[in-house]
């Protein structure tokens, strides 16, 4: 994990995203949130995030096609995914 480097929120619902948005910010963490699951794969290795948030629950690709994903690419398989 970088220092200082984003935590990825991933999830569709805008209530969860704001509430863990919310949170991040109270903490002091670096944060940028992500609607869908095809945002998170289209911009995670620009992003390059400590740890990424990400809901299970979600339109195509959902959470566990994201993670999959993130897996298979040698850049973002070592992500702590929560």
């Amino acid at each position: 994990m970088a220092p200082g480097a984003p935590v990825l929120v991933v999830d569709d619902d805008t209530v969860s995203r704001h509430v863990l948005v919310q949170a991040l910010t109270q903490a002091g963490l670096p944060h940028v949130a992500l609607a869908s699951g095809a945002e998170a794969l289209r911009l995670i290795e620009s992003i390059a995030p400590s740890l990424v948030l990400l809901d299970l629950v979600m339109p195509s690709p959902d959470g566990y096609e994201v993670l999959r994903e993130l897996r298979s690419r040698a850049a973002t398989r070592d992500i702590p995914v929560v």
